[in-house]
């Protein structure tokens, strides 16, 4: 299994990567010689230090390309005593600079960031913030609510799960769609609201799995205005005494009703992600465990949507994988990343037909 960390902080959004490198180059000397052989690209990498420590998350404008914005979490110890709490951060000059987007949380800090898609008002902030309340002496979360420019956090949720995803439909600006998902319990499961993250019914679950609430991945089809399509990752669970079973799932009427995919030789899947090309590809790539290979986890492929899968013949072989991304132009470039444990960034740029090591081999990416 991955790291017993919360799950939201392997969720870092490691397509960032794509936009944070600076190509030099394609072409290797070889070929410069006139040696017919294809290599991979050449990177260049520079650190972009905020001056703080252990960054969780890290998401793109989805207007990045006219204005240049990037927001990061990080865990900011402005009190010099070792204790961290949720800060968010904003870079408008394509990560080059940062500074404090809105001030620190009051309490215990944000355990979880996410941004929505560009609205006309600019875009919308959702947090799981940590606080203690001195009735009961006890500790809570709860899902705070903000908007651009920051105005402010209003509880929307009160002793709130632990949330360890808020997924935001990439037509938000028009449906107001958002999910909620909670995975640290087989109670757990995804809640919905479709007013911008407003208004939530914590009585309604939506159960993906009848009786396995461990929802660890929720991914949206990046068509989903029109499709409707979302899918979801239920990983079996043990217990101790039994067996909670687990799956794919996929939605075609946004997340109202949930169907089985074909597993194939599909493994605990922790991670979905849609090709951006999904209307025409209609790929969808896993990242999980396989029981043939504890070493290794594997990477699988859907062609048809997500109906059924299929394990990649040529595997990374990169030993724990903490997260994948695809590029945005994945379907001119068809290029993949893993962040690995030990292996550093892996890359593939034939649709994961093969695989080299890109950058800080013997290092953990998230």
């Amino acid at each position: 299994m991955p790291t017993q960390r919360p799950l939201h902080r392997l969720a870092v959004c490691l397509s960032a990567a794509f936009a944070m490198w600076l190509r030099i180059g394609g072409v290797n000397a070889a070929l410069a010689a006139g040696r017919a052989e294809s290599l991979p690209p050449i990177y260049r990498w520079r650190q972009v230090n905020v001056g703080l420590e252990d960054p969780f998350a890290m998401q793109f404008s989805s207007n990045f390309g006219a204005n240049g914005q990037v927001y990061a979490s990080f865990d900011h110890n402005t009190l010099g005593s070792g204790y961290g709490y949720g800060t968010l951060f904003r870079s408008s000059t394509r990560g080059r600079t940062w500074e404090i987007y809105d001030g620190p949380s009051p309490q215990y800090g944000f355990k979880l960031v996410a941004v929505s898609p560009e609205t006309p008002t600019g875009p919308v902030f959702l947090a799981v913030e940590a606080y203690y309340d001195p009735s009961d002496f006890n500790q809570y979360y709860r899902l705070v609510r903000s908007t651009a420019p920051p105005l402010g956090w209003t509880t929307v949720w009160d002793k709130s799960p632990l949330f360890n995803q808020i997924v935001f439909s990439p037509a938000f600006a028009a449906d107001g769609t958002v999910f909620v998902v909670w995975a640290d319990s087989p109670n757990g499961g995804i809640w919905r609201s479709t007013d911008g993250g407003a208004t939530w019914q914590p009585t309604q679950k939506i159960a993906v799995h009848p009786s396995n609430g461990r929802v660890v991945s929720l991914a949206f089809s990046p068509d989903f205005a029109a499709d409707r399509t979302m899918m979801a990752s239920v990983p079996s669970y043990w217990d101790g005494s039994i067996t909670w079973p687990g799956g794919v799932y996929r939605s075609t009427d946004g997340g109202a009703t949930w169907f089985a995919s074909d597993q194939g030789c599909v493994g605990r899947v922790w991670k979905l992600v849609f090709s951006p090309a999904f209307a025409t590809d209609r790929s969808v790539y896993a990242m999980g465990e396989d029981t043939s290979d504890l070493d290794n986890y594997r990477i699988y492929r859907s062609t048809n949507g997500g109906g059924a899968w299929e394990c990649l013949a040529n595997q990374p072989q990169a030993g724990t994988i903490f997260d994948i991304a695809l590029s945005p132009a994945f379907a001119g470039d068809h290029t993949l990343l893993l962040g690995t444990a030990g292996k550093g960034l892996v890359q593939s740029t034939d649709g994961g037909a093969t695989w080299n090591t890109l950058a800080w081999h013997g290092s953990g990416v998230q």
